[in-house]
C-alpha cells in the first residue's frame, strides 16, 4: 500500500456487524492500530 511500504498483510473485517454495509475495515496485520475504511 502506497506510504505503508512495511505493510504487506491486511484482513478485511465488517464495520459493524450489527448491520448490512457496503463498508469494512481494512486492518493490518502487523501493526492492528492500522485501519482504512474501504
Amino acid at each position: 500500500m502506497y506510504g505503508f511500504d512495511q505493510e504487506k498483510e491486511f484482513v478485511l473485517l465488517p464495520l459493524d456487524p450489527n448491520i448490512d454495509s457496503p463498508m469494512e475495515w481494512l486492518q493490518s496485520l502487523r501493526t492492528p492500530e492500522l485501519t482504512f475504511i474501504v
